[in-house]
């Protein structure tokens, strides 16, 4: 058992929390100490987890990260930024860093990630150059002026103007802040106004033309 703890601390796949409870166990071992019944069963699941196997995938994570997983992170780092979870994580993301792949898999595999790429893999209902306006209950908080700074009057007139005059998909975006059906977010330009804004797909629809 030792050999194999440190066959294991040998490899660089075996990090975090992880590293630490090896070299714990490991210390006690050396010191003649008895495991109980727990840590005999948690040091086979760390010992799993950081095989040969498991060091030969995390060789391979940065190929197959930019090929396989990518565009996903990126959604999934833009939801995880307006939320109080994986917060680090989806700001290395953001930043074009390769993420640890033990941790990105645990964030993406979780039912918030999954119900938020169904929602971003879903058929669009709209596309660019739709005519479009509010549903009933839309409200200012419904829109998202991303980089423009727009005041609560300047909002209001926006507001008024899409939810009378409807306005143009101009673009169907991977930003997605809610695990919802219908999250998907499209940037709109109201019809007669200069500042286009950013509203989930649940709270429009087809404007007659």
């Amino acid at each position: 058992m030792i050999e194999q703890i440190k066959e294991c601390l040998s490899r660089p796949v075996c990090t975090g929390w992880d590293r630490g409870f090896l070299e714990s166990v490991l210390g006690q071992l050396e010191r003649g100490r008895t495991l109980s019944e727990k840590q005999g069963s948690t040091l086979q699941s760390v010992i799993d987890r950081n095989d040969s196997e498991a060091q030969r995938a995390h060789e391979q994570w940065e190929t197959v990260y930019e090929t396989e997983h990518k565009e996903d992170a990126m959604v999934l780092a833009y939801y995880y930024t307006h939320t109080a979870y994986f917060r680090n994580i989806a700001t290395d993301i953001s930043q074009g860093v390769v993420p640890e792949r033990r941790s990105f898999l645990k964030m993406k595999d979780n039912k918030f990630a999954q119900r938020v790429l169904e929602e971003y893999r879903s058929e669009a209902k709209f596309t660019n150059g739709d005519l479009v306006t509010a549903r009933a209950g839309m409200s200012r908080s419904s829109m998202n002026f991303g980089e423009h700074s727009v005041d609560f009057v300047t909002a209001d007139a926006i507001m008024l103007m899409f939810m009378k005059r409807g306005g143009f998909v101009i673009e169907r975006t991977n930003k997605i802040v809610s695990a919802a059906k219908g999250a998907k977010m499209y940037k709109i330009l109201p019809i007669g106004g200069t500042i286009p804004f950013f509203i989930e797909e649940r709270k429009l629809k087809k404007k007659k033309r």
